[in-house]
């Protein structure tokens, strides 16, 4: 039996599979997936799955780069003015909102196992942004600090009001010491 083609618009088996990632984790905890699931849900054969995937932890990896917009990670790094409002209105864009509900689902109850995950992609894109090779240890745990404290904020909120919670706390006068002296860290 030959292999099914492609048909151009249509889902990749790829995308199969992390769009019943996301459904599976919106009905059961990170912790209690399995693989055989994952693919049963995506209507797709194990071969298929270890094409695109490594494993189980390689899939949750991957399905959190697509889904964290860097406009979030990034967004308190942004100097005031037309770039922080730039970043807003790309974070209230139609797609924005999708993968937002995503990182809902990763804040969930069945979502905490991933989000260690999260910080580590909210420091990575901070460091980046930087323009840093590494963060030292200090910076890196005043990073992963106020990652933490960012994402227990948007914990629990409808997606939709991420962008208004975030410019509100972007405004604070503690927040804008901690961004002051992680943007001090510029290379």
């Amino acid at each position: 039996m030959s292999r099914p083609k492609y048909e151009p618009g249509a889902k990749t088996a790829r995308d199969q599979v992390i769009e019943s990632f996301w459904a599976l984790l919106e009905r059961k905890p990170y912790e209690k997936m399995g693989v055989r699931e994952i693919i049963r849900a995506a209507e797709v054969n194990k071969n298929t799955f270890y094409h695109h995937f490594e494993n189980i932890e390689d899939l949750a990896q991957q399905a959190i780069d697509e889904a964290l917009p860097k406009e979030l990670c990034k967004f308190f790094l942004m100097e005031g003015g037309s770039a922080r409002k730039d970043a807003l209105f790309l974070m209230s864009a139609p797609y924005t909102a999708a993968r937002f509900d995503r990182v809902k689902v990763m804040l969930s109850d069945n979502g905490v196992a991933l989000q260690g995950r999260v910080k580590l992609k909210v420091i990575d894109a901070w460091r980046e942004a930087l323009g840093l090779d590494a963060f030292g240890e200090i910076q890196r745990r005043l990073a992963l600090f106020l990652a933490g404290g960012i994402i227990s904020t948007l914990e629990g909120r409808d997606p939709r009001e991420y962008p208004t919670v975030l410019s509100e706390l972007a405004g604070t006068k503690p927040l804008q010491a901690f961004m002051e002296e992680l943007s001090s860290w510029k290379s």
